[in-house]
C-alpha cells in the first residue's frame, strides 16, 4: 500500500508562479505561506517560478522546503502538515531577444552559477531550466544547446 506522501508524487502537477504583486513589497510573509497551501489544497505539488518574473524571497523557497526547515515557516503554518512542494526554478530570461555575443554569454553564465548558489539549500528545487517563451536570435549558441537549456 502506497502512504498518502508517496502517492501525492506519483503525478507531478504544476502550476507556474508569476509575481503575486507589482509592489513586491505589499507582499508579507503570510501571504506567501497561504498561497502555497493553496496550490497544495488544490492538488498541486510543484511550482514554475516563471523567468519573466523575479527569484522569489526565501520565504517562499523555505515554505515550499517544509516546515522543519525554518522556524520561522513552522510558525507561520500554525499546522503540522508539511507543504513539500517541488520547485522548478526558470532562469530569468524570459520574454525577450538576448545577445549571442561572448560578452553577454559570460554574464549569463555568472548570474546562473550565483542564483545556484543562493538556492542549492533549498531541497525543494529540482529543477533549473531556461524560460520557453524566448525570441532568440537564430545564430544564438543557447539554440544550438543540444538539450535546450542554459
Amino acid at each position: 500500500m502506497v502512504d498518502g506522501l508517496a502517492n501525492r508524487y506519483r503525478h507531478i502537477r504544476v502550476s507556474i508562479r508569476i509575481p503575486a504583486d507589482s509592489f513586491l513589497t505589499e507582499i508579507s510573509d503570510e501571504r506567501y505561506v497561504a498561497w502555497l497551501k493553496l496550490l497544495v489544497q488544490g492538488n498541486q505539488n510543484m511550482i514554475r517560478v516563471w523567468g519573466g518574473g523575479i527569484f522569489e524571497p526565501d520565504i517562499f523557497y523555505d515554505t515550499c522546503d517544509g516546515r522543519r526547515y525554518s522556524h520561522r515557516v513552522t510558525m507561520l503554518l500554525r499546522t503540522e502538515i508539511e507543504l513539500g512542494i517541488m520547485v522548478w526554478q526558470d532562469f530569468m530570461f524570459a520574454c525577450g531577444q538576448y545577445p549571442a555575443h561572448d560578452d553577454f554569454l559570460a554574464l549569463v553564465r555568472t548570474e546562473a552559477e550565483q542564483a545556484v548558489v543562493c538556492l542549492r539549500h533549498h531541497p525543494s528545487l529540482v529543477i533549473y531550466g531556461r524560460p520557453r517563451v524566448n525570441h532568440y536570435c537564430p545564430d544564438s549558441p543557447l539554440n544550438k544547446c543540444p538539450h535546450n537549456t542554459i
